[in-house]
Formats: structure tokens, sequence, C-alpha cells
């Protein structure tokens, strides 16, 4: 089990995270600041700097947010089938929900 530390602390990224997503995705992520993500994400612009060391590292981590939900949600349903064509058809399935379901992270 984690210490209540560390989950404060990857729920506090992850939140910085999700508003970087929705900024990146409304106004690109050149046009996006620091200060705006801090404050979409209700944090000081300082804090961020403890979690990320620039935007691009901000960046990264988007990316790997979005990578990992595929990952988490698409890889399991491709172990139970056997068939090559079926995991296509499984993992474009999945591929089409995930993007419907999550177009900003898209």
């Amino acid at each position: 089990m984690r210490p209540p530390a560390v989950k404060r602390r990857e729920k506090r990224r992850d939140q910085i995270v999700q508003a970087a997503v929705r900024l990146f995705s409304e106004q690109g992520y050149y046009q996006t600041t620091m200060d705006d993500i801090a404050k979409a994400a209700d944090v000081s612009k300082g804090l961020i700097y403890l979690y990320f060391k620039d935007k691009n590292d901000v960046l990264f981590y988007t990316l790997r947010f979005v990578l990992e939900m595929y990952e988490n949600d698409i890889a399991p349903a491709l172990v139970r089938n056997e068939s090559p064509l079926a995991m296509l058809r499984m993992a474009l399935h999945g591929l089409c929900r995930l993007v419907g379901e999550h177009v900003q992270e898209t």
C-alpha cells in the first residue's frame, strides 16, 4: 500500500496532466503556457515545476497518460482472443470507443 504522501503527489501530478491535456487540445501546445496550466489545474506555477522540469516534460507526461489509457483499456481485450483477425477487430473497436469517449485527449 502506498503512503498517503505518495498518493497525494500522484493525484496532484495527475491533476496537472489532465489540465494540460485539456489545454493542449483546446489551445494547442505552443499557445499554452505554464501559467495557463497552473490556472487550469488550480495550482501555483512553482508547484508545477516541482513535478515537471518544463513544458516539454508536461507534454511527455500527457502523451504517456493517453498511451497508458489506451494500453489499460485495449491490451486486456487482446489477450482474450486467439485469432489475429479477432484481435485486430477488438483493438480497432476499443480504439474507436476510446477516441469517442476521450476526444480531447486524442
